[in-house]
């Protein structure tokens, strides 16, 4: 019976220049993978009895997010921040944990928006960082 994984090693990692040099970005707290998506239309006539719809094969992939525990002196954190001004199109790489390079999904997406948590006394700084994915995701088996 195969085990069953925990969301413990799981790895969001960048590269602003293409894909080739892949920068972890540490202390994850959570990721929110990009949800695949299929258009639709509404073919509905007046005379129909029920709404029909019919795909509009042009497939969205969303966005995804991820919370970290926020080290404004950390240069990935820096970065992230820095490109959401500069609207740079980074590759994005999110590996699932207990694998040794298989079973990743890699893309293509801007930085849409960087927030810091709440802030208290006693709590750890937060920022969640969402991505706007700008290609299809391709699997690596």
């Amino acid at each position: 019976m195969a085990t069953k994984d925990v969301g413990n090693g799981y790895k969001v990692s960048v590269d602003w220049a293409g894909g080739s040099t892949w920068v972890d970005i540490g202390q994850l707290q959570d990721v929110d993978p990009p949800e695949v998506t299929m258009g639709e239309v509404d073919t509905t006539c007046l005379d129909d009895a029920f709404t029909k719809y019919r795909p509009v094969e042009l497939e969205d992939y969303g966005t995804f997010g991820f919370t970290v525990l926020h080290d404004p002196d950390d240069a990935a954190h820096q970065a992230f921040y820095s490109n959401i001004i500069l609207g740079t199109d980074g590759a994005w790489k999110l590996t699932p944990p207990g694998n040794s390079g298989t079973n990743t999904r890699t893309f293509t997406g801007f930085a849409t928006s960087y927030k810091e948590g709440q802030v208290t006394p006693k709590g750890l700084l937060t920022a969640i960082f969402r991505v706007r994915l700008t290609s299809a995701i391709t699997a690596t088996p």
